[in-house]
């Protein structure tokens, strides 16, 4: 069965009657409905309640394919045709259409200047534009990317403003980019010790988030059960430590004893499950300001 009407009642009384089906120019029905005929849930009489609504409200106007711009000499460049979603408006709530636009060839840019590649709505039939300003209102126009003449050389840089499947590249963005990150809000995940004397280590709860996942880590302390795991660039040296070590560095990957009133670093890592590793430091300093200088472990993760 298909929808054909919205009645709606008070009481019990019929108060309005909406037809829902959409007609063909000969006024039969066609058998489909229109975004705007396809109601959501809603609580009581809401501003927007139906799937136009939603496509207009949640969604960005933007690139999903092709514009491809190529260098087509003589300081010229082409644009191949593509896809995307455009607004009617400069208004965050005008409506959202798909649309494709046509490809363009030889768009001249000017000797030892920057000019932004784009598409615009332009009265309903959209097309590449190049400008020399990055004027661009993401509601009736977007960016496809920027040209550089530089002396005749043209250095094409594409960064389309793309909405199509952005969630997925919003994740990859974050994976790529900040891999593991502390949850600066929580404030924990502190190192400390729990006693001056005692060289034990501990952590204070916290979490971090890798990509859209939050792994909350408890606290850590090693005065208890908990224990940490030694390393140096030769591989594990002891595992199951409660106690920091004092005495030695990391001299090519083989543990060297420090000389008197020297200085060494150790570097600590949290791993996402909450346990605790420790990377011995690679050289010995005279001062402690020369120890701060050392780079930290690069450690894998």
């Amino acid at each position: 069965c298909w929808p054909i009407a919205e009645v709606t009642t008070v009481g019990g009384d019929i108060t309005a009657i909406a037809d829902r089906r959409s007609y063909s120019a000969q006024g039969v029905w066609d058998g489909t409905m229109d975004a705007d005929e396809i109601l959501l849930p809603i609580i009581g009489s809401p501003t927007y309640n139906d799937v136009e609504d939603m496509q207009t409200t949640m969604h960005s106007a933007g690139w999903i394919n092709g514009g491809v711009m190529s260098d087509a000499g003589g300081a010229t460049i082409d644009v191949t045709a593509g896809a995307g979603l455009i607004r009617s408006a400069n208004s965050r709530t005008a409506q959202l259409l798909f649309f494709d636009w046509s490809a363009s060839a030889g768009l001249a840019i000017a000797a030892d200047s920057v000019r932004h590649i784009g598409v615009e709505y332009n009265f309903g039939a959209p097309q590449i534009t190049v400008r020399a300003t990055e004027n661009w209102n993401y509601n009736t126009d977007f960016p496809l990317g920027i040209v550089v003449n530089e002396g005749g050389t043209l250095h094409i840089q594409e960064h389309e403003q793309a909405i199509g499947d952005h969630a997925s590249f919003m994740i990859q963005r974050l994976h790529q980019t900040a891999h593991i990150q502390r949850d600066n809000e929580l404030n924990g995940n502190i190192l400390g010790e729990s006693g001056d004397n005692n060289r034990n280590v501990e952590v204070t709860a916290g979490a971090y988030w890798v990509g859209l996942t939050r792994f909350a880590t408890g606290a850590f302390d090693s005065s208890g059960a908990a224990t940490f795991d030694t390393y140096s660039a030769g591989g594990l040296e002891a595992a199951g430590v409660s106690v920091w070590p004092n005495l030695q560095y990391d001299n090519g990957g083989a543990l060297a004893n420090l000389g008197g009133n020297k200085w060494a670093n150790l570097w600590w890592y949290q791993e996402l499950d909450g346990e605790l590793v420790m990377v011995y430091g690679t050289a010995q300093y005279n001062t402690e300001a020369m120890a701060g200088e050392e780079a930290a472990d690069n450690c894998a993760g």
